[in-house]
Order: C-alpha cells, then structure tokens, then sequence
C-alpha cells in the first residue's frame, strides 16, 4: 500500500509541471504549459 501511495504521488507530481520540448541533440526548445500555452527556450510565448 506504501509503495502505490509513493507512486501515485510521484505521478502527480510530475505531471503538474510544464512538458518540455527536447530537439534532436536532446536540448531544450521549448515548454508546454498546464494551460496550453507554448514557450521557448526563452520562455517568450510562441502559441
């Protein structure tokens, strides 16, 4: 019971972080907001 208590707490927590975007060299290009808005590197909104 511990073990899956651990787990789903794992779990949500990170998937209440933004989603990162990786290039093809496995760099950052960009971000992906709870809300759905879409960022650069830069954080600079792009969509």
């Amino acid at each position: 019971m511990k073990k899956l208590f651990l787990l789903a707490f794992a779990f949500i927590t990170v998937s209440s972080f933004a989603q990162t975007v990786q290039n093809s060299n496995y760099g950052t290009a960009g971000y992906i907001k709870d809300d759905g808005t879409v960022q650069n590197s830069n954080y600079s909104t792009i969509g």
